[in-house]
């Protein structure tokens, strides 16, 4: 089947016009003059026979057969957009994620992606993730933590993130920690990528004779954590990062109260990629380690979470 269709450029110039109401803007994003654009949307009416815009001292105007026209040419562009985009992705598939989240809870299933879809290959970031980043596309998809509300992202919860104090067995026997208060004669470790977490932990349950200025600082909460593993101090932990250390004794949690402030885990990507073959594959397959996951650990990740304890 033959097609009568306009000159690529001339369709770009008109789209491009037509989504910013600007010529200026249009060159701008295309790279050309403003000149250039208005000769290129001039070849377009003439090919169609129709005025697209009504043009003014200082400003264009699009027409309603004009708008019509653009709607269908951003649809189309957009498709083609996403195919060039599941072309290219089928080279490599972007994930951005925490440093933490990454070393403790993906890595250690990401063979079972990598076995089961060898076609895609991942490169994995733990540089910290954006939303911008996400919505616009840059990573194909990342691991976020908060609301989910994301003004264009699509957002697949995973699991709470609840944080409370927790130690090594060995260190809890040399210094019992019967009450929070007794966290005051004890060693904190914290985390400069969160660097909250003791204060919201304590503020919540009522404890004000612990000082938060007091402790060790550790870039990452891997650090912080492996140092808690070793008797240094107090951690505040993640229980979806501690699980294997609390499942097996390696950790445990003195007050057993837990925190959580309604921020969870979600598997994020932009809205404009939610068709990607690569994108619904991993989303697939993550979304099923979770389910597991939290089954298996679902005491863990629950845990009993109170108002306040005595300090």
């Amino acid at each position: 089947m033959s097609r009568n269709l306009p000159p690529l450029n001339s369709l770009r110039a008109f789209e491009a016009a037509a989504r910013h109401g600007s010529f200026t803007k249009a060159a701008s994003e295309l790279f050309v003059t403003p000149g250039a654009v208005s000769r290129q949307v001039q070849v377009l009416e003439e090919h169609l026979g129709t005025a697209l815009f009504i043009r003014k001292n200082r400003e264009v105007v699009i027409t309603p057969k004009g708008e019509e026209y653009r709607k269908a040419l951003t649809s189309a562009f957009d498709q083609i957009n996403c195919s060039t985009k599941n072309m290219k992705m089928e080279k490599k598939l972007q994930v951005s994620c925490y440093l933490t989240f990454g070393m403790r809870w993906l890595i250690p299933r990401l063979s079972r992606f990598l076995e089961k879809h060898p076609s895609y290959p991942v490169s994995l970031s733990t540089t910290m993730p954006n939303l911008f980043d996400v919505a616009s596309g840059i990573v194909d998809v990342a691991i976020l933590a908060g609301d989910g509300n994301w003004s264009g992202v699509e957002a697949h919860r995973l699991f709470p993130l609840t944080i409370e104090p927790m130690i090594s067995p060995e260190l809890l026997k040399l210094s019992p920690l019967k009450q929070p208060g007794k966290l005051a004669n004890t060693n904190l470790l914290h985390s400069s990528a969160r660097p909250d977490d003791w204060e919201f932990w304590l503020e919540q349950h009522r404890t004000t004779s612990v000082s938060t200025d007091t402790g060790t600082m550790f870039e990452s909460s891997c650090l912080a954590f492996e140092a808690a593993l070793n008797g240094l101090g107090v951690a505040i932990g993640q229980h979806a990062m501690l699980y294997r250390e609390l499942d097996h004794g390696r950790l445990v949690r003195p007050f057993n109260q837990a925190y959580h402030d309604g921020t969870y885990f979600y598997l994020a990507y932009s809205t404009k990629f939610a068709e990607h073959r690569q994108v619904i594959t991993f989303k697939k397959w993550i979304l099923e380690e979770v389910e597991a996951f939290n089954e298996q650990y679902r005491s863990i990740l629950t845990p009993p979470v109170t108002a306040s304890l005595d300090s």
